[in-house]
Parts: structure tokens; sequence; C-alpha cells
């Protein structure tokens, strides 16, 4: 959901905020490296305020998104300081977080 161009031009357009997605899916993130990190989300804005908004609105969209009882598993979403990456760590066996992020493939 948060990869599509549809849900980027949104968030700009409330925030004034542009939002890509960078890096690479790792079913293992133990293969990424610093040349080649994980996917995440990239935001970028004239000033703090902007950016902040942004990184409101995804995490709202990402409470919106029906996640399923993860219970089980962990969702820790952390925001570094100084940062314009959200990291989204989710350990939920049968959970196909990859699909959920990219979306199908058309």
């Amino acid at each position: 959901m948060l990869t599509k161009g549809a849900t980027q031009t949104e968030i700009k357009q409330e925030t004034g905020a542009d939002v890509t997605t960078r890096g690479r899916f790792y079913p293992d993130k133990g293969l990424a490296t610093a040349d080649h990190p994980p996917l995440y989300l990239h935001i970028s804005a004239a000033d703090k305020e902007m950016c902040e908004k942004a990184v409101v609105k995804v995490q709202e969209l990402l409470t919106l998104a029906q996640l399923p009882n993860l219970a089980s598993g962990t969702r820790d979403i952390r925001r570094e300081q100084n940062s314009d990456r959200i990291y989204l760590d989710f350990d939920h066996q049968g959970y196909n977080i990859r699909g959920k992020i990219v979306g199908p493939q058309v």
C-alpha cells in the first residue's frame, strides 16, 4: 500500500513531503548490507514540520491497513532521530509483509 504511487501522491498532497520507496526486500534482513539496505520509505521535505506530518500520515495509513492480529509476533514502528527512514519490523509466520508493502505484481 505504501509503495503505490497513488498513496505516495496522497501523502504529498496532504503534507507537502515526497515519499519514495528505497532499498530492497530481503526475506531475511541479515542479507541486507550498507550498500544494499532493506526496503524502507524515504521521506523528504522542505522543512521539519512537513516531514513530521508525512511520518504521522504514514503511521495513520499503517493503522488503517487492518493488519492481522500480531499478538504472537512483533510490530515495531520506529523513526530514527534526525532521519527520514521508517523501519517496519514484522515477525509473524504466514503473514506476507512483502505482498502488503509492494502490492500485486502487474
